[in-house]
């Protein structure tokens, strides 16, 4: 809440001299305390400079600028319902004082009053439309209230006012980062950082979505440099050591990640990446005691418990798997992986009524999941009800066009003896393309097919970082 007119030191102390000898001579001059409560205003001495004020006020009780820059100092000391008596008392001297209206405005959103603090900013907007400070104050109210649309247009209306603004191309990155809008997202932080931005958030969202289309040495170069301009905030280095798994480089990232439990042995999301890497890439037991570590300090912390459950599976160890998909249901009832895993274990199990059950339960939950509609197509299948089995697996295709190559060796164990034929028996003529594809994974095609898709996929995604690359030319 500083004034926004700055002198050197030298020069206030000088000014103090003078109000000093001029008080001496006549210490009810009103306009000579104003003048000292300022000075000593803007060297930080807020409670000095606020005696000044009040004296400035008693001299001349109708001077807006005491009333106002006393509301400053109250400001500054944490005594906010006092200072924002002293600047209503200035718009009522003063109807057109639009840094009080303004002030009145930040106080209100500090006390967590939105729309008074919203209407605050339209009155200072009204009265000066193209200060670039009104309109970043109307952001970031409209923002706490996650009115997303307003706050970007405000800041869009900044950058006309002011196209170098640095804290609205801060904050429209950020909002394209929300919208997965990656390109833009680089292409404004960009712009951000030429124009003199330092803020380590700027930077760490430059990094995450550089991870996000898989410029991976960009994002090392940006998430680095969020840690020097911030070492203290520990996501930093978090994203950092991601952004070295994902480059490959999995002993930096492990470095990185226990850098941080170094700083803060009890952090979680630092165990569970220490976790995920030691299990999905060094295939050690010691990705396992992570994650269990992790669960010791929070044992809400689902990912960890998740990707328990998926090491059980995956060692088919169903029983133990089946009883942490159980647990995280105590969490988190509606927990949609779990749902599934649970229908998909009772299912190897051959117990078959307790899949329906489960399943009849997850699709109260989630009608239109994919997955769900597969594995009722299976169970359909296993029950020997083999006119249902089509319709299901014809949904979950229709709904996600992978769920057939994630259960390509399942669907291949069931299409084998005279399986396919059977299914063939009862399709319709809409079923062609989907018993084609049935055919191939049951001749092994599928795996030549998904490999087409990924170059089309890696393809696509160089086109992307090309023009990535073009926007960090020069």
């Amino acid at each position: 809440m500083q004034p926004q007119t700055q002198l050197t030191p030298q020069q206030l102390e000088k000014i103090m001299e003078t109000c000093e000898k001029m008080l001496a001579e006549n210490p009810k001059n009103g306009a000579v305390h104003h003048d000292m409560g300022s000075a000593l205003m803007q060297l930080g001495r807020f409670q000095e400079a606020e005696g000044y004020f009040e004296t400035a006020k008693e001299l001349e009780p109708r001077l807006a600028s005491a009333w106002y820059l006393c509301g400053v100092c109250l400001g500054e000391q944490g005594r906010f319902d006092e200072a924002i008596d002293h600047w209503k008392k200035t718009v009522e001297l003063d109807r057109n004082h639009c840094d009080a209206i303004y002030f009145l405005g930040k106080t209100y959103g500090m006390k967590g009053m939105w729309d008074m603090a919203i209407h605050q900013f339209n009155r200072a907007i009204r009265l000066r439309e193209n200060v670039p400070l009104y309109h970043l104050g109307l952001a970031e109210m409209q923002l706490a209230k996650a009115d997303f649309t307003a706050a970007r247009k405000e800041w869009e209306f900044v950058l006309e006012i002011d196209e170098k603004n640095v804290t609205a191309l801060s904050n429209l990155s950020a909002v394209a980062m929300e919208e997965h809008d990656w390109e833009r997202a680089l292409m404004i932080g960009k712009r951000a950082i030429e124009c003199g931005a330092t803020n380590a958030l700027v930077f760490f969202n430059m990094g995450m979505a550089c991870i996000a289309i898989g410029a991976s040495d960009l994002a090392v170069q940006y998430l680095e440099e969020a840690c020097l301009a911030d070492d203290e905030d520990l996501s930093n280095h978090l994203a950092l050591g991601e952004a070295y798994v994902t480059k490959g480089e999995l002993q930096k990232g492990i470095d990185k990640w226990e850098y941080i439990l170094s700083k803060d042995p009890q952090n979680t999301d630092a165990l569970y990446n220490l976790g995920l890497v030691h299990m999905q890439n060094l295939m050690t037991e010691k990705g396992k005691a992570y994650l269990e570590q992790v669960l010791a300090i929070n044992p809400a912390y689902l990912p960890a418990r998740a990707n328990l459950g998926i090491y059980h599976y995956q060692r088919e160890e169903l029983e133990t798997s089946l009883a942490i998909w159980e647990e995280i249901l105590k969490y988190d009832p509606r927990h949609q992986q779990s749902l599934g895993n649970i229908v998909e274990i009772f299912l190897r199990q051959e117990e078959f009524g307790s899949a329906e059950q489960r399943l009849g339960h997850a699709l109260d939950i989630y009608p239109n999941d994919a997955r769900f509609h597969f594995l009722k197509g299976w169970l359909a299948w296993e029950k020997g009800n083999i006119s249902q089995v089509l319709p299901e697996w014809r949904f979950a295709k229709q709904n996600a066009v992978d769920v057939f190559t994630a259960y390509a060796p399942r669907l291949s164990l069931l299409l084998q003896n005279n399986g396919y034929e059977k299914l063939v028996q009862v399709a319709s003529s809409g079923d062609v393309a989907l018993l084609e594809e049935l055919s191939d994974i049951l001749q092994g095609k599928s795996d030549e097919k998904a490999q087409v898709a990924a170059r089309a996929a890696t393809s696509e995604r160089r086109s992307l970082l090309n023009r990535i690359r073009d926007i960090f030319k020069g």
